[in-house]
């Protein structure tokens, strides 16, 4: 990979303006999909590999027995290989989507996979960072939930003497903002993965920066593209009978390689129309 110019150092450091264009929610959603249909046959494998982990791991969670002394150890390492499995099958198809933004690919096999392995452990450390920086906000929101156990009866008290039985909506909502300000962190940073992915250098603040305008845009694509989708599945009644932990194992796997499917593919969109197409508009003028 090339080293970075210094108008690219400059511009790595001062974020550059919020993108102009708007994201098509609907046509974004319809073009993550779309992709698929025109490449099958690199599609195919990469959903097939991701989805044969998925239903392994779901099917060894289905039959843990939960009151084993090593039970929790099992299901975080479970949890772990669905997570690297996900992020795997997520860079490969990142990079298939944005080919034309990974630079040049003449390089012999083994400069290939170290490519590969660069940009698959820079994904997961932004993954987890992000991940951990809107649990954070979750969290603190959900934490509100815990202050009437703390401050019962002060806020009893506080309610008896106002005449005011409004706190505890007042938590709820409170409990619903730190939610809402988690998931909108994540959907500003989001193009930092994609981005790490096929080695372009985008900086959490300049993720920051290229979203503004089109957070709700890009959130909603998500949600079209990897959870409508899925409904079908959703609305299927859950097994309850040993026997059927397979089936349950195989709807999971279906569902999340389909949510992963939708979520690449927006985010993929979002960063070739927020930053990749302006880059090249701007070095071309």
């Amino acid at each position: 990979m090339n080293e970075p110019s210094e108008a690219e150092e400059d511009d790595y450091f001062h974020p550059p303006q919020p993108a102009k264009v708007r994201i098509p929610v609907w046509a974004t959603a319809w073009d993550a999909y779309r992709v698929v249909g025109t490449d099958r046959r690199t599609f195919v494998p990469l959903a097939a590999g991701l989805f044969a982990v998925l239903v392994a791991t779901q099917y060894a969670t289905g039959i843990q027995d939960t009151e084993a002394e090593d039970a929790e150890g099992i299901l975080a390492l479970l949890s772990l290989v669905e997570f690297l499995a996900a992020a795997l099958f997520a860079v490969a198809w990142h990079r298939r989507l944005l080919a034309d933004a990974a630079g040049p690919t003449e390089a012999g096999g083994q400069e290939r996979r170290r490519s590969f392995l660069r940009c698959f452990l820079r994904y997961l450390l932004y993954a987890v960072l992000i991940l951990a920086l809107s649990m954070l906000l979750v969290l603190a929101g959900l934490a509100v939930l815990m202050l009437p156990a703390v401050f019962g009866q002060a806020i009893k008290g506080w309610e008896e003497a106002s005449g005011l039985p409004l706190v505890y909506g007042v938590l709820i909502v409170a409990m619903l903002g730190g939610v809402a300000l988690g998931l909108l962190l994540a959907v500003h940073l989001l193009l930092v993965l994609p981005a790490s992915a096929v080695g372009l250098r985008v900086s959490l603040r300049q993720s920051w920066f290229r979203t503004k305008g089109n957070g709700w845009r890009i959130a909603l694509a998500l949600v079209v593209a990897s959870f409508v989708p899925c409904l079908p599945l959703y609305v299927l009644p859950q097994p309850l009978n040993a026997s059927a932990v397979l089936l349950q194992a195989v709807t999971t796997a279906a569902v999340w390689v389909v949510v992963s499917t939708g979520a690449v593919g927006v985010s993929s969109l979002a960063l070739r129309r927020l930053w990749i197409e302006p880059e090249s508009q701007s070095a071309g003028t």
